[in-house]
């Protein structure tokens, strides 16, 4: 798993345990095993030996490979939860380019930003836009390559499915002026 997977698993952990109960417990599992793989470069198996006699042909046999997978242990992970902040009705994650910031979407028309283990102050309140309910509300949200826009799909008050466009400031928050609604 690369490590951006790792995060998202963690970060969807974190959001599970945010919006359970406080004092419940949280279960736990199967047991998890990390192994890589490693291949060695192929080498040859042919040889040359001396010859004594007339000039013999060119060897042509092909090389065979030896290369075999293994499996190398890397432990007993280690995977602790922390709670950072409960969220109402949270539906999606996303992530910028360049930007550790954890982007947690609530149904109900917020984009929570989540840095350094801390849920913030919203990035972008659409609750007047939308209503989260049955299988309305703010439901995704991504980034373009750059970071520079987001995408939010929402249903407007009359249950239309809406995609809009928000300008994203370097600090992450969303101009709510710029935003161009690109399919309704």
């Amino acid at each position: 798993m690369t490590s951006r997977r790792l995060a998202l698993v963690a970060a969807l952990a974190l959001v599970a345990a945010a919006c359970g109960s406080e004092g419940e417990p949280i279960a736990t599992g199967p047991a998890v095993t990390f192994a890589t793989s490693s291949t060695a470069a192929p080498t040859s198996a042919s040889t040359t030996a001396p010859t004594t006699g007339p000039t013999s042909a060119p060897d042509t046999t092909t090389p065979v490979a030896t290369d075999t997978p293994t499996t190398v242990p890397l432990g007993d992970p280690s995977v602790g939860l922390a709670a950072v902040g409960t969220f109402d009705q949270p539906v999606d994650l996303a992530w910028r380019v360049d930007d550790p910031t954890l982007y947690v979407v609530e149904r109900t028309g917020r984009v929570v930003p989540v840095r350094d283990g801390v849920a913030g102050a919203a990035v972008l309140v659409i609750t007047d836009l939308t209503e989260g309910q049955g299988e309305q509300g703010l439901l995704g949200l991504t980034f373009s390559p750059d970071g520079k826009a987001a995408y939010v799909n929402h249903t407007d008050n009359g249950g239309d499915t809406i995609v809009a466009e928000y300008a994203v400031g370097a600090d992450g928050t969303f101009d709510v002026a710029s935003r161009r609604v690109l399919l309704t």
